[in-house]
């Protein structure tokens, strides 16, 4: 029997096997230029939404500092202004009405220093 040659252009087995084998390795390689591609964008983005919250937090936290300050200056405020105003009112108190008080004062003492007695 007699071999038949092979068809002039049909290419062997291992030719496609070849062919086949670096179109496998160029897809591969493509796979992982894109892969790092989007896990480099991934991380930029997620970089800049770390940055964008910290920045974020620095002004609430800034805002709630001044706000805090705010509260703070206007309830002393009122409690100066409140301290002034006692302290005028004791100020005005006449001579007579301390007096007046201090006799109080000294009669509750006395009351209570006496043994047996009942106020």
């Amino acid at each position: 029997m007699a071999r038949s040659a092979p068809a002039p252009h049909s290419p062997s087995s291992l030719a496609r096997l070849l062919e086949t084998e670096a179109r496998l390795e160029t897809l591969l390689t493509e796979t992982r230029e894109r892969a790092e591609a989007m896990i480099s964008e991934a991380e930029r983005l997620a970089k800049a939404g770390a940055a964008a919250l910290e920045t974020e937090l620095a002004e609430a936290a800034a805002l709630a500092e001044g706000s805090r300050s705010a509260d703070c200056a206007e309830r002393l405020a009122a409690l100066s202004h409140e301290s002034e105003l006692a302290l005028g009112r004791l100020r005005g108190i006449g001579p007579e009405r301390i007096s007046e008080l201090a006799g109080w004062v000294s009669e509750q003492v006395l009351n209570e220093a006496l043994p047996g007695e009942v106020p």
